[in-house]
């Protein structure tokens, strides 16, 4: 099983789930903990982690982060890692958080309990 490794990238695995979303046709990609991981739903092209390294360097071309994170592959496992860890640059929904906060990916919310983030990601949901 193919994943992508966003542990020196928090914040980011929500943003690289959507995107690839897009671009890896009859995969479902989840996000589970700090990582990425794929779901094929269909019986399109197989995947492997050379495409979804293709398509995690165009998105860190595409939102100027190349620069900063450096993609490495270890057989399935694809690690995000940041070239220089303290000045790693801002995602688009801001700063990353330190390692022991736990942010909402909808509204930016930050708490440092994980349970009080899960009950809080549900109001999103509530119509």
């Amino acid at each position: 099983m193919v994943r992508v490794d966003c542990t020196q990238t928090p914040g980011l695995e929500v943003e690289l789930a959507s995107y690839f979303t897009g671009r890896l046709k009859g995969v479902l990609p989840l996000v589970k903990g700090r990582k990425v991981v794929f779901d094929e739903v269909s019986n399109g092209p197989e995947l492997t982690a050379s495409r979804v390294v293709d398509v995690l360097k165009s998105f860190l071309a595409a939102e100027s982060f190349s620069r900063d994170y450096e993609v490495v592959l270890e057989g399935d496992e694809i690690t995000l890692r940041t070239k220089e860890p303290f000045q790693a640059r801002k995602f688009k929904r801001g700063h990353s958080p330190p390692p022991n906060l736990h942010v909402c990916p909808h509204c930016g919310y930050a708490t440092p309990y994980e349970d009080a983030l899960l009950i809080h990601v549900r109001i999103h949901y509530v119509k």
